[in-house]
Protein backbone atom coordinates (compact mmCIF):
# COMPACT_ATOMS: atom_id res chain seq x y z
CA UNK A 1 0.00 0.00 0.00
CA UNK A 2 1.31 3.47 -0.87
CA UNK A 3 2.14 5.79 1.99
CA UNK A 4 1.58 9.52 2.28
CA UNK A 5 4.88 11.34 2.63
CA UNK A 6 4.38 15.07 2.93
CA UNK A 7 7.27 15.49 5.34
CA UNK A 8 4.86 16.39 8.16
CA UNK A 9 3.82 13.60 10.51
CA UNK A 10 0.47 15.20 11.40
CA UNK A 11 -0.46 15.80 7.75
CA UNK A 12 0.49 12.23 6.81
CA UNK A 13 -1.49 10.88 9.75
CA UNK A 14 -4.53 12.99 8.76
CA UNK A 15 -4.44 11.67 5.18
CA UNK A 16 -4.16 8.08 6.41
CA UNK A 17 -7.04 8.47 8.89
CA UNK A 18 -9.18 10.26 6.30
CA UNK A 19 -8.67 7.57 3.66
CA UNK A 20 -9.27 4.78 6.18
CA UNK A 21 -12.58 6.44 7.08
CA UNK A 22 -13.78 6.35 3.48
CA UNK A 23 -15.65 3.49 1.85
CA UNK A 24 -13.07 2.97 -0.87
CA UNK A 25 -9.95 0.97 -1.39
CA UNK A 26 -6.42 2.16 -2.05
CA UNK A 27 -6.75 0.59 -5.50
CA UNK A 28 -9.62 2.97 -6.32
CA UNK A 29 -7.26 5.49 -7.87
CA UNK A 30 -9.90 7.64 -9.60
CA UNK A 31 -11.80 8.22 -6.35
CA UNK A 32 -8.58 8.97 -4.48
CA UNK A 33 -7.69 11.57 -7.11
CA UNK A 34 -11.17 13.06 -6.78
CA UNK A 35 -10.78 13.35 -2.99
CA UNK A 36 -7.39 15.03 -3.43
CA UNK A 37 -8.93 17.45 -5.93
CA UNK A 38 -11.75 18.26 -3.50
CA UNK A 39 -9.20 18.99 -0.76
CA UNK A 40 -7.29 21.32 -3.06
CA UNK A 41 -10.44 23.03 -4.34
CA UNK A 42 -11.67 23.65 -0.80
CA UNK A 43 -8.26 25.04 0.19
CA UNK A 44 -7.72 22.38 2.86
CA UNK A 45 -4.22 23.48 3.80
CA UNK A 46 -1.62 21.39 5.58
CA UNK A 47 -2.17 23.62 8.64
CA UNK A 48 -5.88 22.72 8.67
CA UNK A 49 -5.00 19.03 8.27
CA UNK A 50 -2.70 19.37 11.28
CA UNK A 51 -5.53 20.92 13.29
CA UNK A 52 -7.94 18.15 12.29
CA UNK A 53 -5.44 15.48 13.30
CA UNK A 54 -4.80 17.17 16.65
CA UNK A 55 -8.56 17.32 17.24
CA UNK A 56 -8.69 13.59 16.50
CA UNK A 57 -6.00 13.14 19.17
CA UNK A 58 -8.27 14.95 21.69
CA UNK A 59 -6.39 18.26 21.75
CA UNK A 60 -8.64 21.24 22.53
CA UNK A 61 -8.35 24.51 20.60
CA UNK A 62 -6.02 26.11 23.17
CA UNK A 63 -3.72 23.08 23.09
CA UNK A 64 -3.72 23.10 19.28
CA UNK A 65 -2.84 26.80 19.28
CA UNK A 66 0.09 26.22 21.65
CA UNK A 67 1.31 23.19 19.67
CA UNK A 68 1.21 25.10 16.36
CA UNK A 69 2.42 28.44 17.78
CA UNK A 70 -0.67 30.42 16.78
CA UNK A 71 -3.56 32.19 18.52
CA UNK A 72 -6.56 30.17 19.72
CA UNK A 73 -8.87 32.45 17.73
CA UNK A 74 -6.99 31.49 14.55
CA UNK A 75 -7.57 27.83 15.37
CA UNK A 76 -11.27 28.44 16.00
CA UNK A 77 -11.70 30.37 12.75
CA UNK A 78 -9.77 27.78 10.71
CA UNK A 79 -11.70 24.83 12.14
CA UNK A 80 -15.02 26.56 11.52
CA UNK A 81 -14.05 27.03 7.85
CA UNK A 82 -13.35 23.32 7.22
CA UNK A 83 -16.16 21.55 5.36
CA UNK A 84 -17.72 18.71 7.34
CA UNK A 85 -16.73 16.18 4.66
CA UNK A 86 -13.04 16.56 5.66
CA UNK A 87 -13.53 16.10 9.39
CA UNK A 88 -12.28 12.83 10.78
CA UNK A 89 -14.79 10.49 12.31
CA UNK A 90 -14.27 9.72 16.01
CA UNK A 91 -12.34 6.54 16.65
CA UNK A 92 -14.47 3.50 17.35
CA UNK A 93 -14.69 2.65 21.02
CA UNK A 94 -13.69 -0.88 21.94
CA UNK A 95 -16.31 -2.93 23.70
CA UNK A 96 -15.18 -4.44 26.98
Amino acid sequence: MAQANSGDELVDSYILHYILGQTLHAADEAELRNLARQMADSKLSDRKKQMLMLLQLDFNQSEIARRLGIERQAVSKAIASIPEVFRLKPPKQSVR
